[in-house]
């Protein structure tokens, strides 16, 4: 028996290496070469350039090139557009330094049959996450210091900070980060001792995981405390307390539903953490993205912002891992009528960042925001295209805050 089951596996195999090999003439002709390859860059970047081959039977192009000791594979269809001299362009980024990297690039037919290739090297520039280290700067603030960098390119980055106590052992020290695309970024490296000395890391990394070497600075953190703002005025546009639709200020909420205790918008400025904004139950169509507006009622400066998931640590987790602020000023906001004409869709909003929630935790969670001017309207927005969608598709927030650090006379 066991014999048998030995020449079926073989025949087995026969059969499918016969299905799955073809010799070159199975493929049919190859095209010519593509022609004119070239390149520009950008930091990490490298921007290959080419004419395809006019034979009919052209498919696509395939370009193969190493990182970091990893071969990869990029394709790119003849339906590609040539821009206005015939050259058809694709960007390959992820580069961890500015050394030469060579490209062998193929025209190949539907059958993957490929002509000879073309090989040239090309150096991108400096990568982003060198570029962007090398203009962080650190200042001395209240209970901790303020770390702002530079990011011209406006390409995602995270920022981390590494810092402890000078001279005790560096395994001790706090972690932070931010991911930001902002051309001016500013974070807050907090709980520090006022008066003690401490050593600060900073490096930067980009969305491929190449990271810089650490920036180090020595700061003396100042004596202060953080104010939570009075939240009692405002509000939130078009909230109707009995619906759970859309308004001009959030994407929807659960009056009642689902056996929460309390599913509205207004939730999230009782100060209470056992009741919680939720996202509407009775669509099941609803979806991310969610979002939120506040109306602070008058022009307000803060130096931070705070988000608290709701109490229950199984739902918790299903919701929402970050979010994303914007910012309006008055002279931005188009609000000279009634507050049912207000269309906030086209008021200019500014996008200030993007941060994690950590939807395993039922602690509140602070994050530096940096804006240029006091603002009347901040938005709350969980986008999927972010990455803040959770297991579910809803989003709860139990707290919302704006604090203000001030510096401390005693």
């Amino acid at each position: 028996m066991k014999n048998i089951i030995k020449i079926i596996s073989l025949i087995l195999l026969v059969i499918v290496g016969i299905a799955s090999c073809k010799t070159k003439e199975d493929l049919g002709t190859p095209p010519g070469q593509v022609t004119e390859l070239d390149a520009s860059k950008a930091p990490g970047i490298i921007v290959l350039k080419w004419k395809n081959p006019t034979d009919e039977f052209f498919s696509f192009v395939k370009i193969e090139y190493t990182i970091n000791g990893v071969e990869m594979l990029k394709t790119v269809s003849q339906f590609v557009e040539a821009d206005a001299e015939g050259f058809v362009s694709v960007e390959i980024d992820g580069f961890p330094n500015s050394d030469a990297y060579e490209f062998k690039v193929y025209a190949c037919n539907n059958n993957g049959a490929s002509s000879d290739p073309v090989i040239k090297s090309f150096n991108p520039d400096s990568p982003i996450f060198d570029v962007v280290v090398n203009t962080v700067e650190v200042e001395n603030a209240i209970n901790g210091a303020y770390i702002t960098w530079t990011n011209q390119y406006e390409r995602e980055v995270t920022i981390f900070a590494q810092y402890y106590k000078k001279g005790s052992d560096p395994s001790t020290a706090k972690d932070m980060q931010v991911i930001s695309s902002a051309i001016e970024g500013k974070m807050y490296a907090e709980d520090m001792e006022p008066k003690v000395e401490y050593v600060l890391n900073v490096y930067v990394r980009d969305r491929y995981s190449n990271s810089s070497q650490p920036k180090i600075f020595d700061v003396l953190p100042m004596k202060g405390k953080l104010i939570k703002l009075d939240s009692s005025t405002w509000t939130f546009p078009g909230y109707k307390a009995n619906s759970n639709s859309a308004t001009i200020g959030y994407s929807s909420q659960a009056t009642n539903e689902g056996g929460t205790k309390d599913g509205k918008i207004t939730a999230i400025l009782d100060g209470k953490s056992e009741s919680f904004w939720h996202t509407s139950y009775s669509n099941p169509d609803l979806d991310y993205p969610h979002w939120f507006i506040i109306d602070l009622k008058e022009p307000t400066s803060f130096t931070q912002y705070s988000i608290m998931g709701r109490e229950d640590e199984g739902n918790r987790k299903k919701t929402q891992k970050g979010q994303r602020i914007y910012v309006c000023t008055e002279e931005n906001a188009d609000i000279s009528g009634a507050e049912s004409t207000w269309k906030p869709e086209d008021w200019l909003w500014n996008n200030i960042q993007y941060n994690d929630f950590n939807n395993e935790s039922a602690d509140e969670q602070k994050y530096l925001i940096s804006i240029e001017k006091p603002i009347r309207f901040i938005k709350v927005y969980f986008g999927e295209e972010d990455g803040a969608k959770g297991e579910g598709k809803y989003a709860a927030v139990a707290e919302f805050a704006l604090y203000n650090m001030v510096p401390d006379e005693d």
